[in-house]
């Protein structure tokens, strides 16, 4: 006897059911076994309600630094 245990691509979890869901773009098609939670983007979808995208995390860039050195500033504030 052989027994086979469809489980999610992404947790692995063996006690969570599993559906295989197919993405396809054109001529490509990619499948993925996928449980209730980590397949709720792609339900929603199918549903017909939005999802939002999620953006990577990003550091706020601080603006130029300008250095200046104790002489420039000392020529600074005879100039003025």
């Amino acid at each position: 006897m052989k027994v086979e245990i469809i489980v999610c691509d992404v947790c692995q979890a063996p006690g969570r059911e599993a559906r295989t869901y197919a993405v396809t773009q054109g001529t490509r098609t990619a499948a993925r076994d996928l449980c209730a939670r980590h397949a709720a983007p792609l339900e929603a979808l199918l549903e017909g309600g939005e999802t939002k995208p999620t953006r990577p995390a990003t550091r706020p860039r601080a603006g130029r630094i300008t250095v200046t050195s104790l002489d420039e500033i000392e020529a600074r504030k005879t100039k003025a």
